[in-house]
């Protein structure tokens, strides 16, 4: 939701980070990705974690633990 109370990501996450140039993290199924205002993936959801990003990059994990 924004400042002014409008929905702009669907409850469709199970986390969401913060808007950064644009993209935000997310994960769904236990899987991080990265989508854009529009809510489209621009990044698959395929990342056991994934940071924000910070300066056009973001750390990532991709090893799953079990």
């Amino acid at each position: 939701m924004n400042k002014t109370g409008k929905m702009v990501i669907p409850y469709a996450y199970q986390t969401v980070g913060d808007f950064s140039d644009g993209r935000i993290v997310v994960s769904k199924n236990d899987k991080y990705g990265v989508i854009d205002r529009t809510g489209k993936t621009i990044v698959p959801f395929k990342f056991s974690w994934l940071d924000d990003y910070y300066e056009g990059l973001a750390r990532y994990n991709t090893l799953s633990i079990a």
